[in-house]
């Protein structure tokens, strides 16, 4: 009986010491004010940039003489889904949050781009005033179009026609930089049927100093193809992105389509003119007259291909 009292008090009084202690765990979380937020869209040079294109875009809100708030008032992932930049701002609070902002002070909001901080045209030098506790405000961005660092000198590479399987002669893109510091390259690609066979670029670039990137086409199928050079620094234009494209066609008397025109074509040919459907690809673009069709043109055309070869 002495044993059971002994529990239960000692129960009663981890019970008593939980929930007093859960009581004044709660209360020091609710004593710290909501933050007062703000968000908007964020215009440059009459665009309106959207999470689409927003790669490498920060921003940060400090105090008018760009000290820091704490917790920090941040978004570092560029935009929501909803193309809006959105920043907690913490709000003052003694003695639990002392380095937030006070309701009615001046803050500053500062938009980077790869690192660089960007011009904010509106609101002025990016200044605002704080709002209350747990209220949100509009407050639309509108920046100036940042000089440029890394030049291209082309928006687009097109290639003439090229026959299946074959590769183009190389053609050469230059990339120079027009900043006063030294630029990193973080990747230099392309996608498509189209390929680098030199780069001089390296990893960086030097100011006022060129590179050039060598490209061919190489195509594997028929018709129009599309590519793209992307090319990712950390300038503020990046990623920078060219467009590619070229024609692949097949050559007339290919008739396999294996860049060759020999013996094997001559024997693909004989077989469709005498009513044998050959057991592989037949190129019917490779004809000589154009007519979609493999018959005795072709044949001769590829005997007289052959002797004057």
């Amino acid at each position: 009986m002495l044993n059971f009292v002994k529990y239960f008090f000692l129960f009663f009084y981890f019970s008593c010491f939980v929930f007093v202690g859960t009581f004044a765990f709660c209360k020091e979380i609710f004593v710290i004010p909501q933050p007062a937020r703000i968000g908007g869209t964020v215009t440059i040079d009459d665009q309106l940039l959207t999470s689409e294109n927003d790669e490498g875009y920060k921003f940060i809100v400090s105090r008018e003489d760009c000290s820091l708030f704490s917790p920090s008032a941040e978004q570092l992932e560029g935009l929501n889904k909803y193309n809006w930049y959105v920043i907690n701002i913490p709000i003052r609070e003694l003695p639990e949050q002392p380095n937030g902002a006070t309701p009615g002070e001046v803050a500053r909001i500062h938009v980077y781009k790869n690192s660089k901080e960007l011009t904010v045209l509106s609101p002025e030098n990016g200044l605002f005033t704080v709002s209350n506790s747990g209220a949100t405000t509009q407050l639309n961005l509108t920046l100036e179009k940042p000089k440029p660092e890394l030049i291209i000198n082309s928006s687009q590479l097109k290639f003439e026609e090229q026959p299946l399987k074959t590769s183009s002669s190389p053609s050469i893109i230059a990339v120079q930089n027009v900043s006063k510091d030294i630029k990193h390259f973080h990747e230099i690609k392309v996608y498509g049927n189209f390929y680098i066979t030199s780069n001089s670029c390296g990893t960086s670039i030097n100011s006022g100093s060129s590179c050039q990137i060598a490209i061919q086409f190489s195509p594997q199928k028929l018709g129009k193809q599309i590519g793209e050079l992307l090319i990712k620094s950390d300038s503020v234009e990046s990623p920078q992105i060219m467009p590619l494209s070229g024609i692949g066609i097949i050559q007339t008397g290919d008739i396999n389509g294996d860049t060759q025109i020999n013996i094997l074509d001559m024997i693909i040919t004989l077989k469709i003119c005498n009513g044998i459907a050959p057991n592989m690809p037949i190129y019917y673009e490779a004809d000589v007259n154009n007519d979609g069709k493999i018959a005795i043109e072709e044949a001769i055309n590829i005997l007289y291909f052959n002797i004057s070869h």
